[in-house]
């Protein structure tokens, strides 16, 4: 059996996904063991081959920067008299800097790609897991679970691993990179500005805590108010006839509604909380420039 039939077994044996006859409900944080499953659907090596990328992008972008300032002090002390080695410093330090561009170009487009593929490949592992897992289901399976949460499965969540996932995930990468990177920099040019960096660090993180428990919260309540639209879709498709019969147009559509305003209702909050997020960094960053300046 290939490993995508194993892993659809291990789903309907442990009632991860598909097994609870009622709409399942999580709290708190995503456990560790999700990051590493999605890792390994990347595949280690090119999680590996990613992250090393991604580090030298980083590592040359600085130097890049580093070899510009060289230039401006080497160009600086040259006399303006002495054309010739005016001419040959310049060629130098333009030969290294146009090399090292390249190079940082190479390397960011090898980064992505690698990180692109190890994304694909996530998107068909997890697929091939959860349709052998729906073609595997047993029939008291498809009896007990609304159909509008495995169109879920297959429409939303199929989505959110297929646009956001890998995206966020290599944005993240970069993202944490690059700060890391202007902290070491700073600290490296001004020491003492680890003892400033540290509150605003504490401050930062804080935030991003408070946030991230908020969001995930609302984002999981936003799966669960999407399910019950496509369910009552199909059911008042199925039941059409009946439903013109008995004249329960009205209740049918009141319904329908009424779960349209639960799905905004948390799309409408996790759009507050992203304006929320989006104020206080802004805040923050004004203050930190307004206590340095």
């Amino acid at each position: 059996m290939s490993e995508e039939g194993d892993d659809a077994v291990d789903l309907l044996e442990n009632g991860v996904t598909l097994s609870s006859p009622s709409e399942e409900r999580t709290y708190g944080t995503v456990p560790f063991t999700v990051y590493v499953r999605y890792i390994s659907a990347c595949g280690w090596a090119t999680s590996v081959t990613y992250l090393t990328l991604a580090v030298a992008y980083e590592g040359l972008r600085l130097f890049t920067n580093l070899w510009l300032s060289w230039w401006s002090d080497a160009v600086a002390e040259v006399t303006s008299s002495d054309v010739t080695e005016y001419e040959s410093l310049m060629a130098h330090y333009f030969q290294t800097y146009a090399g090292l561009s390249l190079l940082t170009v190479g390397v960011s487009l090898g980064g992505n790609l690698v990180g692109k593929a190890g994304g694909a490949h996530s998107r068909s592992y997890f697929f091939s897991v959860l349709l052998h897992a729906i073609l595997r289901a047993p029939p008291y399976f498809f009896m007990s679970t609304p159909l509008g949460r495995i169109l879920a499965r297959f429409t939303s969540d199929v989505a959110v691993v297929d646009r956001k996932l890998c995206v966020s995930i290599q944005r993240f990468v970069q993202f944490v990179l690059l700060c890391v990177s202007a902290l070491l920099v700073n600290a490296l040019v001004n020491p003492a500005f680890i003892v400033l960096a540290l509150p605003v660090l504490a401050t930062y993180f804080l935030l991003q805590r408070f946030y991230r428990s908020s969001s995930r919260e609302l984002q999981r309540l936003q799966a669960l108010a999407r399910s019950p639209i496509m369910s009552h879709f199909h059911e008042t498709l199925q039941g059409l006839p009946i439903i013109r019969a008995f004249k329960q147009q009205p209740r049918f559509r009141a319904h329908m509604l009424e779960a349209l305003d639960a799905l905004n209702r948390a799309d409408l909050f996790i759009n507050v909380g992203n304006r929320w997020l989006s104020i206080s960094l802004d805040f923050l960053g004004k203050l930190k420039f307004r206590l340095d300046a």
